[in-house]
């Protein structure tokens, strides 16, 4: 979701990410990385910007009042690393997902602490689509209708940064393209079917 309408920010609501695997990745080949502790991390993010360490007082935790949220902000990413945020020990914390192989697909939630492991020890490439779970409410609604806007004028999608996209692409797909059961009504081109 987007609040500060900056270049990457997502206005389509996610209620889950994914990663669509197009080669085989093992631990530790660049992939994805989770801390499994779910409730003591999503715990601590959530309540850490209400509470400050004293170090007068061998850094006894106490209400913070400053209304200053660590690493936060506006239009970016929380950011989620030892220096900001020690306790959680995400060095030593986050885990590999296991070996992925070509179509294998995970899912996450939008929430939780992840990242891509940061070294890359493999032989070949991790090459993943990126896939996010879009439920049908209003505000996903209306940002498809943008979607197939933007298709059929041949200029960039919402939320994607400036530039002409793919209008000069040499045999790009066109709406006549879309043909699939799941394609047209992913596309605004073809009603859903709700039952």
């Amino acid at each position: 979701m987007t609040l500060y309408n900056t270049a990457g920010d997502c206005s389509a609501f996610r209620s889950w990410q994914g990663w669509l695997s197009l080669s085989t990745v093992n631990p530790g080949e660049g992939g994805l990385l989770v801390n499994p502790l779910l409730k003591f991390s999503t715990s601590h993010w959530l309540l850490r910007p209400f509470f400050t360490q004293n170090k007068e007082k061998n850094g006894d935790w106490e209400i913070d009042r400053s209304s200053i949220w660590q690493s936060a902000i506006p239009g970016r990413g929380q950011e989620m690393n030892d220096t900001l945020h020690p306790e959680l020990e995400l060095s030593t914390s986050m885990v590999s997902i296991p070996q992925v192989s070509p179509g294998d697909i995970v899912f996450w939630h939008c929430d939780t602490i992840h990242a891509v492991d940061p070294v890359h020890r493999g032989q070949s490439d991790s090459s993943v689509f990126y896939i996010p779970a879009a439920p049908l409410c209003q505000v996903n609604i209306d940002y498809l209708v943008q979607q197939r806007y933007s298709f059929e004028q041949d200029i960039r999608p919402p939320d994607f940064p400036g530039g002409k996209g793919e209008s000069n692409h040499v045999g790009r797909s066109t709406p006549k393209d879309i043909k699939t059961i799941e394609g047209r009504p992913a596309m605004d081109f073809e009603l859903f079917e709700i039952t």
